[in-house]
């Protein structure tokens, strides 16, 4: 057996310290490379994703809206073709047209104008007789033309045309980004936009379906720093999202490199830890197991028990106790300190996978990016001036019906205009004409409290809270010449939620100036907050955004005020939830680390188990029973490794105290009793006993006799 080789008990240590510090460094290796293939942040990129559809859901807004107050302009002039060159330049006051004006649609005259002037070759042959847009080329750019008949569709004569001022669009484009925004019809030429900059390629997807959704972001790297792009088409069923249109945004961004950096040192802090881990683990598995096994292999084999040096604690200190004292006898209970090293190295690698796991949830809140912030702040604005738009636009019709009314020659229009503004816009509860001594003379929808707003020879918008319920906003404009009175119209609660949902996710709050809530995106409903008042206050010196704590949470709150000139102290206020960087691709490359280390715990302390701590333990209990004398039971012997020669020298031990007892004689083996203390009662069994010559006396009751020792 000298010549052949003894197989290692080493094998599953060296395979399980390999496989765990590989394992380290492939984590350390692929978290690093995690946070190296997003340059940027999900965050930074969801925020300008955010920020685009906002601006694309403003223009699909203005352009509807711009349609519709086509059509109300169309009722009113349909009332005064008589003197449609009076009646036009009233109505285009304030509106987002760049020209307007009336035009015959078979012979192409131009009835009326106002503003630029009119270019009907633009409509195109033939004249379309159902209310649209289109984009149309103007000299050296590029406009967009909206149209409706005026009267009814089938026998209409004229049609109502309006140019859209690109101007307007590019306000509502900033929200999308400041750097660089573009509103590109489905070839990708630019229809608004800056006109130093090219907008972004690979945007318009060519198969997509008009109306249909497509929106995203990318992180780009050009001119050596990194990009965000963001697209979003418009989507719908709306007349403006018929037209298949996409809003693309660019912006530079600084974040990158700390989060990076952050995943990196992340990165190395799992490896290292994981590393250090395994060294000790391993360390301790060697000095207080392999380290003892090969010494005792060697008592084991030695010719001089006691030459060899021997373990002396746990297990093996045991056996090399029983092969070195062999008839010393000594017993007693010893420490199982192989089984507790095996234990508490699997119970802190299984410690390690857990905390591995669940390491994200413990990590430090990073704090949130400040292109994050400056951009939900861009969107509070864009809320607050879709706001101020839609009350401006509010006036707007009001304005517009009261010259239809003025310029009316019978009893019946007023009402009729009513029902048409009912209609063509659905902002409005309700809408009421009324006499100078407030008697109702026409009314359309729900009632409206008259009482709200007081008369004035100007439009007005007034907030007023009924007792008991949430606060509403009214409007009015009055009617001048022989049918004098005024118009008052209600805003319907619903109409501001388009407008507020501009400032996107989160919850959003349009303030007056006592602080109460007129209108929320919120499922809560109109309910006022406390922490909402420093936002009005702050909102006094302009839009702003700040991190506060809300409901023992940190919250992103950004304010932007209404600059409306009929109505002050009204304020946009933006509040959400904190979401810091999540990094999605580190958490499950992390639950991944945590179940291959559990899997290779569980594989290598199996093995550790079943070929080391298994066989010693078994062999500390033969040589238990060999230390009390107990050489019953054979011991059996297994393979040709350290243990195995353990287990024959202990086999080699057991034959030897048989032989031991076997070869000593009977009253050697008889154990010799221990003297008793001499006392009164028993001074005879102190001297011995008495000599065989010498004569017996009969025996006292006090007397006692020296009892034989038994074999």
């Amino acid at each position: 057996m000298s010549g052949r080789r003894l197989p290692s008990l080493r094998a599953p240590w060296v395979a399980g310290l390999m496989s765990f510090l590989v394992l380290a460094s492939a984590a350390a290796i692929c978290l690093s490379r995690t946070g190296d293939s997003a340059p940027v942040p999900q965050s930074v990129l969801d925020s300008r994703q955010e920020s685009t559809e906002a601006a694309q859901e403003a223009i699909s807004r203005s352009l509807d809206g711009g349609l519709g107050s086509l059509a109300e302009i169309a009722a009113v002039v349909e009332e005064s073709l008589s003197r449609p060159d009076r009646a036009l330049p009233v109505l285009s006051k304030g509106r987002a047209w760049k020209s307007l004006y009336v035009v015959d649609r078979a012979s192409r005259e131009v009835v009326a104008q106002a503003g630029a002037p009119a270019q009907p070759a633009l409509l195109g042959d033939p004249a379309p007789s159902e209310a649209g847009m289109r984009l149309a080329q103007v000299d050296t750019g590029r406009q967009i033309v909206e149209y409706t008949p005026i009267g009814k569709a089938a026998d209409t004569k004229y049609l109502l045309v309006g140019h859209v001022d690109p101007d307007r669009l590019g306000e509502l484009l900033a929200a999308a980004g400041p750097e660089g925004a573009w509103l590109l019809d489905k070839s990708g030429s630019v229809i608004v936009g800056p006109d130093n900059r090219r907008p972004p390629l690979g945007v318009i997807d060519p198969g997509l379906e008009p109306g249909a959704a497509a929106s995203g972001s990318r992180a780009q790297h050009a001119a050596g720093q990194e990009e965000v792009v963001a697209w979003a088409a418009m989507d719908g069923t709306s007349s403006s999202t018929a037209l298949g249109w996409t809003v693309a945004s660019e912006q530079a961004t600084t974040e990158p490199a700390a989060f990076a950096e952050a995943s990196g040192r992340r990165a190395i802090t799992v490896g290292a830890g994981l590393a250090v881990l395994t060294v000790i683990v391993f360390a301790a598995f060697y000095l207080l197991l392999l380290r003892p096994i090969r010494l005792l292999s060697r008592v084991a084999t030695s010719s001089r028990r006691t030459a060899a040096k021997a373990p002396k604690h746990g297990e093996a200190g045991r056996i090399a106790l029983v092969l070195t004292h062999a008839r010393a006898g000594r017993s007693g209970r010893y420490r199982p300190l192989a089984l507790l090293t095996w234990s508490a190295g699997a119970a802190l690698f299984l410690g390690a996978a857990a905390t591995v796991t669940v390491l994200p949830s413990f990590w430090p809140v990073d704090a949130i990016p400040a292109s994050v912030a400056a951009e939900q702040q861009s969107r509070s604005s864009l809320a607050a001036h879709q706001v101020q738009s839609l009350l401006d636009s509010g006036v707007s019709d009001l304005t517009a019906v009261a010259t239809g009314v003025r310029m009316s020659k019978d009893t019946e229009t007023p009402a009729k205009l009513l029902s048409q503004l009912m209609s063509t816009r659905d902002r409005y509860r309700g809408v009421v004409y009324l006499a100078p001594n407030d008697e109702l003379r026409a009314k359309s929808g729900e009632d409206v409290n008259a009482a709200a707003i007081k008369a004035a020879d100007e439009p007005a918008l007034a907030v007023d809270t009924p007792q008991g319920g949430s606060p509403r906003v009214f409007v009015s404009a009055p009617v001048t010449g022989e049918k004098a009175g005024r118009l008052i119209a209600e805003f319907a609660p619903s109409a501001l939620s388009g407008p507020l949902s501009s400032a996107g996710p989160g919850n959003t709050w349009f303030l007056d100036a006592d602080r109460e809530v007129i209108g929320t995106t919120t499922a809560s409903g109109l309910s006022s907050r406390p922490d909402l008042a420093q936002a009005v206050r702050d909102a006094a010196g302009g839009p702003g955004h700040a991190l506060r704590d809300v409901d023992g949470g940190r919250h992103l709150v950004s304010w932007a005020p209404v600059t409306s000139t009929l109505l002050t102290g009204l304020t946009v206020v933006t509040d959400r939830p904190e979401t810091p960087p999540t990094h999605l691709n580190e958490k499950r490359d992390l639950i991944l680390l945590g179940t291959l280390i559990a899997v290779l715990t569980i594989v290598i302390f199996a093995r550790l188990y079943v070929v080391v701590i298994r066989p010693l333990s078994a062999l500390a209990e033969v040589a238990e029973r060999l230390g009390r004398g107990d050489t019953g039971a054979p011991v059996i012997v297994r393979g040709y490794d350290q243990l195995g020669l353990v287990a024959r020298g202990l086999e080699r031990t057991r034959r030897d105290l048989i032989r031991s007892i076997a070869t000593t004689p009977p009253t050697a083996r008889r154990p010799t009793p221990r003297p008793r203390p001499a006392t009164a009662t028993h001074s005879r069994t102190a001297a011995g006993p008495p000599p065989p010559s010498s004569r017996r006396t009969p025996r006292s009751p006090t007397s006692t006799t020296t009892r034989r020792p038994r074999r």
